[in-house]
């Protein structure tokens, strides 16, 4: 059988599974997980967006659609 990768490019062993938190800021490190311990995933998700993403209104503008007078 071949080696499978997965997208971080790690080798994937299905018979003795390996969880790896990874996080997007570089300064934290990888956290590897007890493969026997019972874990209850907590979390929380946060998108950045880039500045052509990103709509600036004034709040009167907003106060008008949301109340439906615009």
């Amino acid at each position: 059988m071949g080696i499978t990768r997965n997208e971080m490019g790690d080798e994937v062993d299905w018979d003795s599974p390996v969880i790896v938190l990874r996080s997007y800021n570089p300064s934290n490190r990888p956290w590897q997980l007890d493969p026997a311990g019972r874990y209850r995933p907590h979390g929380r998700f946060q998108r950045c967006l880039k500045p052509y993403e990103a709509i600036l209104v004034d709040s009167e503008t907003l106060r008008r659609k949301v109340t439906g007078e615009e």
